[in-house]
C-alpha cells in the first residue's frame, strides 16, 4: 500500500519513482527542507525537519491543531522536527498532497518566526525595567 501510494504521488508531480521495497522516501522542498515519508506498521509518517531552528513560541504552536494534525518535537541536536502520522489504509493521493502541502506551510510559518523566541527573551528584562519605572 504505502509503495503505491509513493509512486502516485511521484507520478503526480512529474518525478522518477522511486525503486520498490523502499519504506522510506525522502524529497526536497527546497535547499533547507527535506520531507521524509516513512511506512511504520501500517501508518505512513511525515516528517519535516527544520535545521538550525529552535522551537517557536506559544502563539504559533495554535495553528498545529489546525485540520491535518501536526506536531512538533526537538531533536537532540535542538532542531525542529514537524511530524504527523497517518493511516496508509485511509490515505488518499489528494490527502497525501493536502498533508505534505501543509508541512510545507507549517515549515515556512516557523522559519519566519524563527527569531521570535530569542526576541522575546531579550524583551522580558526590558519589560520588567520598564514596569518597576512606573511601579
Amino acid at each position: 500500500m504505502y509503495h503505491a501510494l509513493i509512486s502516485a504521488l511521484f507520478t503526480e508531480l512529474g518525478l522518477p519513482l522511486p525503486a520498490s521495497g523502499q519504506s522510506v522516501t525522502t524529497l526536497a522542498i527546497n535547499e533547507e527542507l527535506v520531507l521524509t515519508l516513512a511506512e511504520d506498521e501500517g501508518h505512513l509518517v511525515i516528517y519535516l525537519l527544520l535545521p538550525g531552528h529552535a522551537m517557536p513560541n506559544a502563539p504559533l504552536l495554535n495553528h498545529l491543531g489546525d485540520e491535518p494534525a501536526f506536531l512538533l518535537d526537538q531533536t537532540k541536536q535542538g532542531e525542529t522536527l514537524i511530524w504527523t502520522r497517518e493511516w496508509l489504509d485511509h490515505l488518499t493521493l489528494e490527502r497525501l498532497l493536502i498533508l505534505l502541502e501543509r508541512a510545507v506551510e507549517l515549515a515556512a510559518e516557523l522559519q519566519a518566526h524563527q527569531y521570535d523566541r530569542g526576541q522575546s527573551q531579550e524583551d522580558e528584562p526590558a519589560a520588567r525595567q520598564a514596569g518597576s519605572i512606573r511601579v
